[in-house]
Order: structure tokens, then C-alpha cells, then sequence
């Protein structure tokens, strides 16, 4: 059995201070970039989204016929005093916490249900799009920590977040929103991923 000798001459590498401080000014240096590309990222995501905020058009097909129903039953749960962890409606029962797609552990859909017995086609749109933007919000928090370019934060979240929204509903963003409103289901998940 060989067991390797501590070096004695071998000191700690210590680095000075002064050489990790931030400079002087760095707060408000660093808001500013942070603030500009936040408000630069919510104009090119809401003008897109835009008409399905309003009213004007509702995100279809899946989330229409799959996840708004699971909204209008945690939302008449809620609001009967019921468990909204088991639906009656499904066979011969079903176990909704056990389906991530019933949206008791989504928040914002949470919240929605909770305050809003009878949830319509433009709320359940306009909580999506707000997980959405909140994605894209994190993405750009994301790459200031790491210390990324802030243009390359805009562009990374403008693809989570579907910036191909504004093409006139682009078929990948509009499929992406038909099967999954959840999307980015790590910024609204009340349990780490």
C-alpha cells in the first residue's frame, strides 16, 4: 500500500479580494443591460401574441379539447369544496395528481382556477402566454448569470417562449401551444424538475 506524501511546499492558491470585487458602478451597469433587454423582449413577445391576448383568436385543438377541461374541473373542485386530486369523470375514476397534464401543480393555472369558477377560452390563453413570457424572462435571467450577451438572450428566449407566434400563428409555435400549455414546465412547477 503506497500512500502519497503531503507536499509541504505546496501553499493555498488564495485570490486577493480586490481581484473578485466587482467594480464600482457594477450594480447599476449591470441593471441597466438587464432592464433594456426585459423590455425589449416584452415588446417582441406581446406584439406576436397579441391577438390571442385579446380575444381575437384562441389557442386550438389540444389545448382546447384536452387541457381546458382539466381546468374546468379543478376550477368547479375548487369551488365545491371537493379534492381536486381525484376526478369521477374519467372510467371508473381517475387520479389528476397522478396526470401532469391536470394542472393542479401549475400555478398560474392553479391560481386561475381558484379565483375564476368558470374559466374562459381567452383566460386560459392569456395564463399560457404568461408562462410563456415568464419562460423567455428566465431564459434571459439565465444568460446574465452566466454572463452571456444580452442579444443572445433575447434570441434564446424568443425561441423558448415561441416568437414564431407572430408569423401569423406559425405552425411550430402554434403546435407546440396546441399539445402543451405547460410549455417550459421548469418555471411553473411547484415541485424542482
Amino acid at each position: 500500500m503506497s500512500v502519497m506524501p503531503a507536499r509541504a511546499e505546496t501553499e493555498p492558491n488564495v485570490i486577493p479580494a480586490r481581484a473578485i470585487a466587482p467594480p464600482a458602478g457594477f450594480a447599476v451597469a449591470e441593471t441597466q443591460p438587464l432592464v433594456l433587454t426585459l423590455g425589449i423582449y416584452a415588446v417582441t413577445f406581446l406584439v406576436p401574441a397579441w391577438p390571442w391576448l385579446t380575444g381575437t383568436v384562441t389557442i386550438p385543438w389540444d389545448a382546447e379539447s384536452q387541457f381546458r377541461p382539466q381546468l374546468a374541473f379543478l376550477a368547479r373542485a375548487l369551488a365545491t369544496g371537493q379534492s381536486p386530486f381525484w376526478t369521477p369523470n374519467v372510467f371508473a375514476g381517475w387520479p389528476q395528481i397522478s396526470d401532469p397534464q391536470s394542472l393542479i401543480f401549475s400555478p398560474l393555472h392553479f391560481l386561475l382556477a381558484l379565483f375564476d369558477h368558470a374559466p374562459s377560452a381567452l383566460a386560459f390563453d392569456r395564463v399560457t402566454f404568461a408562462l410563456l413570457l415568464l419562460g423567455g424572462a428566465g431564459v434571459i435571467l439565465f444568460f446574465r448569470d452566466r454572463g452571456w450577451h444580452p442579444a443572445g438572450a433575447l434570441v434564446a428566449a424568443q425561441g423558448q417562449a415561441g416568437a414564431q407566434i407572430g408569423a401569423a400563428a406559425g405552425r411550430k409555435a402554434r403546435d407546440r401551444l396546441q399539445r402543451d400549455p405547460l410549455a417550459g414546465r421548469l418555471e411553473n412547477s411547484f415541485l424542482p424538475a
